[in-house]
């Protein structure tokens, strides 16, 4: 028995009907799920945003705490009974200070009248560095507290403990090191080459409890713990996760920078690192809540099928127009993502998208504008916090009357020229025109300037240590004028000429060169001294003390960074028993030319 089935007719109303309905089902069923993915894309990015302000919000509420605490902290040890208490001084030109024999009767006073600043600090101790112990205590001392205290008793910054728990109060302790003043008559400023004790104060963590409690409200929960993964704040009446994801949270390595995410166990994880003793602000939640962070996002999808199959034949054209639209509009904010702030959207040819495309390139170029003022205000404000600075430096200089040791210097010169010692006159001449160059006024000074003063301290050395040492110039003349930052070149000569060539007995050269490129400016000190090391090198490439303890490469990086920014830098090359290249570069943008900034 044969069947004889009928081929549909391709122009039929029933059979395009049915194209039609399965097109429209397939393109629902398409569009549901890419629009349900792009939801949950969007709530997670929302959800991550929020978590980020809300953390960041718990951040600068512990650091404005931190601070407050910190100055309340130094104003105490900056005061003149503290100081000649914990330094042993009997003697003040001030008769209103506390007698000396009164100090320690009236020290817990003082101590408290400083907790008073404010309400969050609870106990109070300064340790004197013969480990006397001078506290105004409330709450009692915990035996954490005790090992905090043992622990920073000899640090040369502030730390900060633990959170623990203190009579019924849950709390972290900050110390400050307190530095002797040196007595000038006129001010007392701070010695950074003695620390006289220490102070640490307890603070009250409930600021902290209250912010992982407003995080907490909803579905999340929020941990802080310490650098070891330990929880030492949670929030309270938040649901309980379990054991292995907590260690999984404690094992969890954040960045010290910006916000981590991680997903693990059926959650979602948030964390920043807050501070230096690497604490970390940890806010977990369930996936889905993250998937579905605001539930009204979804609603449009349950009226799309209905509305997708009235409109579908009339829109279509639309549709294939707007699809194009957002596409070119994902692309170009793509773009703008990998850094392109200028690029530009092809304008459209309908009217609408036309004037959304018009509108996007406008507003583009409005923040590229606003960029480029912030950027200058910036800058303008950088220029102006560093010109207090030199009012506040030049004030402090002023103290010191340099015309006596001019006139002093040129006294010796001149017996030097009676008795006929040309060494003394030729030394005398040189450390007088080193003194009148570095109590100069400006920061900014010609190359030649700075050249002259290289000679200067060279002729010292060289009487010093009887022409042991060879100097050579090679500098391009064209940049005798450019503008450099004062004593840039003095610390790597004096460098070479002490770490490098100090133990060499004969034969030691110095190259002193100045050169140009196309983007950078050079200065660059070569000896064939003994060399360094590679750690060494690497110390005093990234800043850290050496063994030796000079400083001054390093107060040279710090100086140039802070003028020049990323604009000039230092580098070194050596290697033992082969000497050492130093250049210091500065980015010819980054050199700002003006009348005033050059001597």
């Amino acid at each position: 028995m044969v069947i004889n089935m009928k081929r549909p007719e391709t122009n039929s109303l029933k059979f395009q009907i049915v194209l039609l309905l399965v097109i429209a089902v397939a393109g629902v069923l398409l569009t549901g799920v890419y629009s349900l993915q792009a939801v949950i894309r969007s709530n997670r990015a929302e959800y991550d945003e929020w978590c980020a302000e809300e953390i960041a919000r718990f951040e600068n509420r512990y650091m404005e705490k931190c601070y407050k605490v910190q100055s309340i902290m130094l104003a105490c040890g900056y005061n003149e009974n503290i100081q000649r208490l914990l330094t042993g001084t009997a003697e003040s030109p001030y008769e209103v200070l506390t007698p000396v024999y009164d100090m320690e009767q009236s020290m817990i006073k003082l101590i408290y009248k400083y907790t008073r600043l404010d309400d969050s600090l609870l106990d109070a101790y300064i340790r004197g560095s013969d480990n006397r112990l001078y506290s105004y205590i409330v709450y009692g001392n915990e035996d954490n507290l005790h090992q905090f205290m043992e622990e920073s008793g000899g640090a040369e910054a502030e730390c900060v403990s633990d959170i623990f728990e203190m009579g019924n109060y849950r709390c972290f302790a900050l110390s400050e090191p307190v530095w002797m003043q040196e007595d000038t008559r006129m001010d007392y400023p701070l010695s950074r080459d003695r620390r006289i004790g220490t102070s640490i104060f307890t603070v009250k963590a409930d600021f902290m409890q209250e912010e992982l409690d407003e995080i907490s409200r909803g579905e999340q929960n929020a941990f802080l713990l310490n650098a070891d993964g330990e929880v030492m704040l949670r929030a309270q009446g938040q649901k309980q996760i379990g054991e292995s994801l907590m260690k999984k949270i404690r094992g969890w390595q954040i960045r010290r920078n910006g916000t981590d995410t991680m997903q693990a166990g059926g959650y979602a994880f948030n964390g920043k690192c807050i501070n230096e003793e690497g604490w970390r602000l940890v806010v977990a939640t369930q996936e889905r809540h993250r998937d579905f962070y605001h539930m009204g996002t979804l609603g449009w999808l349950l009226i799309w099928p209905g509305l997708l199959a009235c409109i579908f034949a009339f829109s279509w054209p639309v549709l294939s127009g707007l699809n194009l639209f957002v596409q070119s509009m994902t692309e170009h904010m793509e773009r703008i993502g990998a850094g392109n702030l200028q690029a530009e959207m092809a304008v459209q040819n309908k009217k609408e998208f036309r004037q959304i495309a018009e509108g996007l390139n406008t507003m583009m170029k409005r923040i590229n504008s606003l960029m480029d003022r912030n950027i200058s205000l910036s800058t303008r404000l950088y220029r102006e916090e560093a010109e207090k600075a030199g009012a506040m430096l030049l004030a402090l200089q002023s103290q010191m009357n340099p015309h006596f040791l001019y006139n002093t210097f040129e006294c010796i010169k001149n017996i030097a020229v009676c008795y006929d010692v040309k060494e003394i006159e030729e030394l005398t001449t040189a450390l007088s025109a080193i003194l009148r160059y570095s109590l100069k006024q400006e920061n900014i000074v010609q190359v030649e300037q700075e050249l002259s003063c290289i000679r200067e301290f060279i002729t010292i050395q060289t009487i010093r240590f009887e022409d042991k040492y060879r100097i050579l110039y090679e500098v391009d003349e064209a940049c005798l004028h450019y503008p450099v930052l004062r004593l840039a070149f003095q610390p790597l000569v004096e460098n070479a000429m002490k770490h490098g060539l100090e133990k060499r007995q004969e034969n030691g050269v110095i190259a002193v060169r100045v050169f140009e490129d196309e983007a950078r400016f050079y200065l660059q000190v070569e000896d064939n001294g003994v060399g360094m090391d590679e750690e060494t090198v690497r110390r005093l490439t990234t800043g850290e003390r050496a063994k030796s303890g000079s400083v001054a490469i390093g107060n040279l990086r710090s100086r140039l960074n802070l003028f020049y920014g990323r604009g000039a830098g230092l580098t070194i090359e050596s290697h033992p028993g082969e000497g050492t290249c130093m250049t210091v570069y500065i980015e010819k943008k980054s050199m700002v030319i003006e009348e005033k900034s050059i001597g």
